[in-house]
């Protein structure tokens, strides 16, 4: 039991070592309280974002070719707005910088 355990912490080790921080610009901070009182979603729709580039930033699309901003955005759902997080990264940071409701 002990080697499974530490076979598990070290993989969970590795996991966390692979994420990268992100950071929160201003325009984004301000976005995300200007929608979170009227998108009772966005808490979790933004962790599952936050998940996602953390881990693999690349699987958003850059916003023109070969550029360095990338953009996100969320899947229609009825009754809820659609939200395109503009984003930015390197090999150990993701920067947040705007965050727009459709």
């Amino acid at each position: 039991m002990g080697e499974v355990w530490r076979t598990a912490h070290v993989n969970l080790e590795r996991v966390i070592s692979e994420c990268r921080e992100i950071v929160y610009e201003a325009p984004y901070e301000t976005a995300l309280q200007k929608i979170s009182p009227d998108f009772f979603l966005a808490d979790d729709f933004m962790q599952g974002v936050e998940w996602l580039v953390q881990r693999t930033p690349e699987s958003g699309r850059p916003i023109i070719e070969n550029s360095a901003v990338y953009y996100f955005c969320s899947t229609e759902t009825p009754g809820l707005p659609n939200v395109t997080l503009y984003y930015t990264f390197n090999d150990r940071k993701v920067w947040f910088l705007d965050l727009i409701v459709h």
